[in-house]
């Protein structure tokens, strides 16, 4: 057998993962750019507002800066 198949002629589920994982990885970052782009975009203040919550509020202002 020179494919990744298995017993039976089945793909072998390391093939799957390689896959899936880094697809679900991309698909869930870029849901939480772009949620965290609509709500800084609905409330522009928040920036000032989170400045009060110290190192939490210092990664979230990154978050939102960088996403």
């Amino acid at each position: 057998m020179t494919t990744n198949e298995g017993p039976g002629g089945a793909k072998s589920p390391g093939l799957l993962r390689k896959r899936l994982i880094p697809i679900l990885v991309f698909v869930f970052v870029t849901a939480v750019a772009v949620i965290l782009f609509c709500i800084y975009g609905r409330d522009p203040d928040l920036i000032v507002r989170l400045a009060a919550y110290g190192y939490l509020g210092a990664f979230l202002i990154s978050l939102i800066g960088n996403a």
